[in-house]
């Protein structure tokens, strides 16, 4: 029977389950090891527990390291220790502490194993980030986006990815592209579109290279952030007047009842063109003259006033369809783009004649900005005007602040007099 020794190393054994480990440590006092052929290796049967024909053995070895005394636990037989594989451990140890080199203990070799195998792991991470493409990481990327954003958002995002940046740059490794790449690419979108788009892509390129860097794919600096848009406003502020809403929407009747309605919804109640398209009959909330804005553009719900002309144009649809989406392709399914006959109308009737700079020209969305500037040039405040246009800043309300009657005037006479 051995001694149990005055200096211990980490032990680190392989037991089956936490009970074992508890019984281990109240019988290592007074636990009789029983020494094998080779000497400084011993076990401990258990008293219940069978490995084949045999009770199960617990392994040990024993050692001089720094003239001191070292024991070591490795474990069960029936956890793959043998007399053999303690023999080649100690032999290893012992050759060890002869020569100077490692490891000089079971725990020191476990240890370096482990080491190893995370250096390894950080091997194949580095070799996968040499060699995956733009395309793989923003395969990757998209997928978590889809779960982390708004729909709108996401499609956004792959659209302009496979528009602008993915014939050009898809196929090339991540670590090749350059800063001068993806300035080639926000350069032809500067050239051939807005600032917001070249801006845009930007955005598209920082997003990926941020995910890639996350997730050890990409161990340089993000090279999107290098690159600098000087911004140009380039926001619509065109909006329809009295007479000018009363006439396109006159027009349309004639040419298309659905683009119409789709017209008089966005004009009365600023809805954007997907909200449209995506607004269902139980969106309508009857009893309280009510409609409700599910998953906009910010990715929250909200509900507008049903303004009495948009009441009376959804009861006439309701009375022929009053299930599914108000608004119906050929098909039965909803609608997902707008007609042209809104823009062939504009055009007869000359809205945008004489108007050379786009952002001032009357488009389907111009009925959104006419919808909050009439709000605001009827006196309605800009908090109120914020809630219904479903503005998550109040910045952008404030683009329509200047059409507040006397708005001006108000802030100068404000002031008292000395």
């Amino acid at each position: 029977m051995f001694n149990y020794p005055i200096f211990h190393v980490n032990i680190i054994t392989e037991i089956e389950d936490k009970k074992e480990f508890i019984d281990i440590r109240k019988e290592k006092a007074m636990a009789k090891f029983i020494s094998c052929k080779t000497p400084g290796i011993s076990y401990k049967e258990h008293e219940t527990r069978k490995h084949g024909r045999q009770k199960d053995r617990y392994y040990t070895i024993r050692y001089q390291r720094n003239k001191k005394q070292v024991q070591e636990y490795l474990g069960w037989a029936s956890a793959g220790w043998n007399e053999q594989r303690a023999s080649e451990l100690l032999a290893e140890i012992k050759r060890n502490i002869r020569e100077g080199k490692h490891p000089q203990s079971l725990a020191e070799k476990r240890e370096m194993a482990e080491k190893a195998k995370k250096e390894e792991e950080a091997q194949a991470v580095e070799s996968e980030a040499e060699r995956i493409t733009l395309k793989e990481v923003f395969d990757k990327y998209i997928k978590v986006h889809k779960t982390e954003t708004t729909e709108a958002t996401w499609q956004n995002t792959e659209r302009y990815y496979r528009n602008w940046i993915d014939e050009k740059l898809g196929k090339k490794k991540l670590i090749d592209i350059t800063v001068d790449d993806i300035h080639s690419i926000i350069a032809l979108a500067l050239a051939k579109r807005t600032t917001r788009t070249a801006d845009f892509i930007k955005a598209v390129f920082r997003q990926i290279f941020n995910f890639a860097i996350n997730r050890d794919l990409y161990f340089k600096s993000n090279p999107a952030m290098k690159i600098k848009i000087k911004l140009e406003d380039n926001k619509r502020d065109r909006f329809l007047t009295q007479e000018e809403a009363k006439l396109l929407l006159n027009e349309l009747k004639k040419h298309s009842i659905n683009v119409h309605d789709q017209a008089l919804l966005c004009i009365y109640t600023g809805m954007r063109p997907k909200q449209i398209f995506n607004l269902q009959w139980e969106h309508v909330l009857w009893d309280i003259d009510r409609i409700l804005l599910l998953n906009t553009k910010n990715g929250k719900n909200y509900m507008i006033p049903m303004h009495p002309l948009v009441k009376e144009m959804l009861q006439k649809r309701y009375y022929s369809d009053k299930e599914g989406y108000i608004f119906k392709a050929r098909d039965g399914e909803k609608v997902k783009w707008l007609s042209k006959t809104f823009a062939r109308t504009v055009k007869a009737l000359g809205l945008n004649d004489k108007v050379t700079n786009s952002l001032q020209k009357v488009v389907f969305y111009s009925g959104r900005h006419t919808y909050a500037s009439w709000l605001v040039m009827n006196g309605n405040d800009l908090y109120t005007t914020q809630k219904l246009m479903g503005h998550e800043d109040i910045k952008m309300t404030q683009r329509y602040a200047h059409l507040a009657p006397g708005y001006l005037e108000k802030a100068v006479n404000s002031l008292e007099s000395i």
